[in-house]
């Protein structure tokens, strides 16, 4: 008796080409996006996050149980010309980059009982302390479905820039408060400011202080988004200026120390980008 099994399907997925391999009781096909990451030599790099996804289409009553690993040491090199950078890929978000993900060391056991799909997050490592040349590194990287018999592979790229960098691109100006002792409403000033970072940099924003007294009057302050919808505490690069703002609030029925009819005061604060 022959037995005709579906053809092989190449598909586009998430920038990536999921090849779907028929074995057994579940058609598996595996996913991963291409990964970006802004990589600043002279910082010990958290590992970045990402995902892969693997989907099963059950032919067959049986479970399918199978792991994902991404190769023999989980060591790969990215490159620009003839100029390298190491990456790795590991299991869990050390900033040692431990746990590499590998064959011998796979993905978590993914059983399906059921057709679904079930999402993998793992992390890209790329080690402090490397200082080559200025530019965009790539690099490919293969995951391989198996339990053990190899039953999909896909590829994604790993690009990484550098050296990446983050600038206060546009300085902020005061927060100007106008005031009138036991006022019966708060007053209120912004102040907006940006920021221009490599491609995928992570950073941080911070005040050195939120809160303080001028001319006898309590303000707080508080760093939004530009259009003044939520809080922030920092963004992430994407090549462009991102502007933000530092909004402040002055509380209702404050006497102040004005010593006359009308007075000014200042109390300065600094604005920090960490990234």
């Amino acid at each position: 008796m022959k037995l005709k099994l579906p053809r092989c399907v190449g598909a586009i997925v998430l920038l990536s080409l999921a090849i779907t391999a028929h074995a057994g009781p579940c058609a598996v096909s595996v996913s991963s996006p291409n990964v970006t990451i802004a990589y600043v030599p002279t910082n010990p790099t958290n590992p970045i996050s990402s995902t892969m996804s693997t989907t099963c289409i059950k032919t067959g009553g049986n479970v399918v149980n199978y792991t994902v690993s991404s190769g023999a040491t989980g060591n790969y090199t990215a490159t620009l010309g003839g100029n390298k950078l190491n990456f790795s890929l590991t299991t869990t978000p050390n900033a040692a980059c431990g746990n590499q993900w590998t064959t011998a060391n796979p993905s978590t056991l993914f059983s399906f009982p059921n057709s679904g799909t079930q999402s993998y997050t793992f992390y890209i490592c790329v080690p402090t302390g490397q200082n080559p040349a200025a530019g965009t590194y790539t690099g490919t990287v293969t995951l391989t479905a198996a339990d053990p018999t190899v039953l999909a592979t896909t590829t994604f790229v790993v690009s990484i820039i550098t050296p990446a960098s983050c600038t206060l691109s546009t300085t902020p100006g005061p927060v100007a408060f106008t005031y009138s002792a036991f006022q019966g409403s708060a007053a209120s000033g912004s102040t907006t400011f940006g920021t221009t970072c490599t491609n995928s940099l992570p950073y941080t924003l911070a005040l050195d202080a939120t809160s303080g007294v001028v001319s006898g009057l309590n303000y707080s302050l508080v760093l939004r988004d530009f259009a003044d919808t939520v809080n922030v505490t920092g963004g992430s690069g994407t090549g462009l200026a991102q502007t933000y703002r530092i909004k402040g609030t002055m509380p209702a029925g404050q006497a102040g120390t004005c010593a006359s009819g009308a007075c000014a005061g200042s109390d300065p604060r600094t604005l920090t980008i960490t990234y």
